[in-house]
């Protein structure tokens, strides 16, 4: 079962891929395509994650996390093979944008890289959509992290990280019975040895 936690986690991720899908349109149709690609590939990247809050799971590093949802999702048949093909291509024009000062990003890398992270992005939001039934959250709560998200200090999305990483804890705390770190999660009227 998706404990409330974890569905307004999956779901905060999930509006973080929308929103690098549009910032990576909009940096495409500025002739940024470098910088299209890497919106591109972390649309992918939060839209996977925004499924792997639903299970509690959390991954030191990004390939790591990737390799679980090509695993147990496409593996498992819930997405199609093709997006194996969609999340390399995408995660190598990533680290040619951002790491090979040669590397010179095309118009078409950039649109395709698009494409695909948006069909990744919408099956996600489908797939979570089945699973969870957003009316069952607050909408209180969602009217709170909505806020949260939008409100940006000094430039930077300061609420939205420390939303999601007291949300992230909690999930962990939910699923594990310890905390980001491995440690137990005690009652308020236990001890620790």
């Amino acid at each position: 079962m998706v404990s409330e936690n974890q569905s307004v986690l999956a779901n905060l991720r999930l509006q973080r891929s929308k929103e690098d899908c549009r910032s990576a349109k909009l940096m495409c149709d500025n002739g940024f395509y470098t910088a299209a690609n890497n919106r591109a590939y972390y649309c992918t990247f939060h839209a996977v994650r925004s499924l792997l809050a639903l299970e509690g799971k959390t991954f030191e590093t990004h390939s790591q996390a990737l390799e679980y949802f090509r695993k147990e999702y496409i593996g498992k048949g819930y997405f199609e093979v093709s997006f194996n093909k969609m999340i390399q291509e995408s995660s190598e024009s990533c680290t040619k944008s951002d790491y090979e000062d040669n590397y010179t990003a095309t118009k078409a890398e950039a649109e395709r890289n698009i494409g695909n992270a948006k069909r990744i992005m919408e099956a996600v939001n489908g797939y979570i959509a089945r699973r969870i039934n957003t009316a069952d959250i607050a909408a209180d709560k969602l009217e709170t992290i909505n806020q949260a998200v939008c409100t940006e200090t000094n430039g930077t999305a300061k609420a939205y990280t420390e939303n999601t990483d007291k949300l992230e804890k909690a999930v962990s705390i939910e699923s594990t019975g310890t905390d980001s770190f491995g440690g137990m999660v005690m009652d308020d009227d236990e001890e620790e040895l």
